[in-house]
């Protein structure tokens, strides 16, 4: 095989492309499609299949690292509320204390 179903995906996938089949795509009855003449002319360096595994696994492993950081950032997020209404809870029963004295 001349060309990875996974490189293809990836690379239909990136912004410009996106940008360019939005922009020639036929919008009929709320779908959306693209016009047969317009992929048939789509023109892209093609590196050899080898490479294409090797990128595939380097986006792979990237989007893999991205939504685990993700999850981190989501992870941080929550910790930070948390401390904040401990805090908020910590400061406002000091003053209740205070007010009670």
């Amino acid at each position: 095989s001349v060309l990875d179903n996974d490189f293809l995906f990836y690379l239909l996938k990136e912004p410009r492309i996106q940008n360019l089949v939005i922009a020639q795509s036929d919008r009929t009855a709320g779908q959306t499609g693209v016009r047969k003449p317009f992929l048939d002319n789509i023109v892209f360096g093609l590196p050899p299949i080898k490479e294409q595994k090797v990128i595939v696994e380097k986006v792979e492993n990237s989007l893999s690292k991205c939504q685990i950081l993700k999850e981190e950032i989501k992870t941080s997020e929550a910790n930070a509320q948390m401390l904040m209404q401990a805090v908020l809870k910590e400061a406002f029963e000091d003053k209740k204390e205070k007010v009670e004295a």
